[in-house]
This record gives structure tokens, sequence and C-alpha cells, in this order.
């Protein structure tokens, strides 16, 4: 931890809610953060995993916005820590935090350079119980174009900036795994990304997200299991 005093002005309205995050890839070479941790004025570095979610951690909330930091490195710079990006949370005592890749400035270029500009592009959304529950999957398209998602005997068309919920698949072979077919939408054809199994189980929940990658102009789909 380190200390930073005065980093903020004095908040009126603060809480601390859980929160996890997971990071689609690193960009920018920016492979971590900072956020001001519950129980003390200090910061708490977060790692940005990339192949799974982040260990729950407890972050203070001041006016309904979640503040990530990055060590300000400037000559003679007043505070260790200067703030990154500031998100707007739900209304939930368990958050869950996506890093995407930022759009590209440039064709040459797919990510702004840290640490002059934010790489990333952060969405948050609420991950209690009610709104996410075990067994279910939930998909965000992110994408500018119409996603199909298939699990099992479960079929949803996602328009873009879009979210659902999908039950869990009844139908399952010998291993329990039920079939997954991604689609987006192209023109009056379909373009399919995916084609595989997944587990089931009650136990976890999955989380599909779709966005367009800036890097390889297409859309794409990732899947994260918690």
């Amino acid at each position: 931890f380190a200390a930073c005093a005065g980093l903020l002005p004095a908040q009126t309205n603060e809480t601390n809610v859980t929160f996890r995050a997971v990071c689609f890839r690193h960009c920018g070479g920016l492979t971590s953060l900072h956020f001001r941790a519950q129980g003390s004025d200090g910061m708490k570095e977060l790692a940005l995993w990339t192949a799974e979610f982040t260990r729950p951690e407890r972050m203070k909330i001041a006016d309904g916005k979640a503040v990530f930091y990055v060590p300000d490195t400037t000559p003679n710079a007043k505070e260790p820590f200067k703030p990154l990006a500031s998100v707007a949370v739900p209304d939930s005592p368990r958050l869950l935090f996506l890093f995407l890749p930022a759009a590209a400035p440039a064709a040459d270029n797919p990510a702004p350079a840290h640490p002059n500009a934010n790489p990333y592009e952060i969405r948050v959304m609420a991950a209690d119980d009610r709104s996410y529950p075990l067994g279910q999957t939930r998909v965000l398209n992110l994408a500018p174009t119409p996603m199909r998602i298939q699990l099992g005997e479960h079929e949803k068309i996602v328009p873009p900036t879009k979210g659902d919920i999908l039950p869990k698949p009844t139908r399952l072979n010998r291993y329990d795994q039920f079939n997954v077919i991604i689609d987006f939408q192209r023109g009056e054809e379909w373009m399919r990304v995916s084609n595989t199994r997944w587990k089931s189980s009650d136990r976890k929940r999955d989380l599909v997200i779709a966005f367009f990658d800036p890097a390889t102009k297409r859309p794409m789909a990732n899947l994260f299991e918690d």
C-alpha cells in the first residue's frame, strides 16, 4: 500500500463494494492499475488478469463512481498516484469490471501508449447472485453488429450494445457438455466465429462478451468462467 492523502477531495457519499475484474488483453504496456482499498486511505495494486477473473477485492466507491489510478511519474509530482479513469457503477454489492481494448487512434497504433492515455475501455456490470445467477450465461454484445448465440437448445439474437441472460441448457452429451455456436451478422448473412462445447455446471457462471477488436477490425467473442 502507498499513502495518498489528499488525492481526492472530501466525499459526502462513500461506500465499499466487492469487485472482480477481467482484461481482454494487455494494451499500451499497462498490466496493472491501483484502486482505493477498503479500510485505509491507501492504494492497492490490481493485476489485470487476461485468462480469468481476478480474486475478489474491496474498493471504496465515492459518489457512485469507481476510480482507477496509475503511478504519477512526472517530476516533482505532488501525489504518488494520478487518476486514469472514472467509471459510474450500478447499485450492487458486487461488481465486475471489464477492461477492453480502447478504440485505436490510428491503423498502425492499435492502442494508445501508457501512461499518456488510457489504453482501455472500462465497462462494469452488477455481479450479485440476483443479477447474475449461478448456472446461467450472461451475454454482452459490445460489437457494432447483431450477435447470435446458441447454447444447447437455447438461442438468442443480441443486438449491438445490448445484453441478455440465457438459462442453463438441458440438452447435454454424456460428458455433461452442451453445444455452443456464436455468429455475427454481416449483411444478410451470418459469420460463424465459434463452434465448440462447454461444460454444464450449477456451481459456475459463464460470461460471453462480444466486441469489435480495433487491432483485427473484426468482431470477436471471449468466454470467461466464474
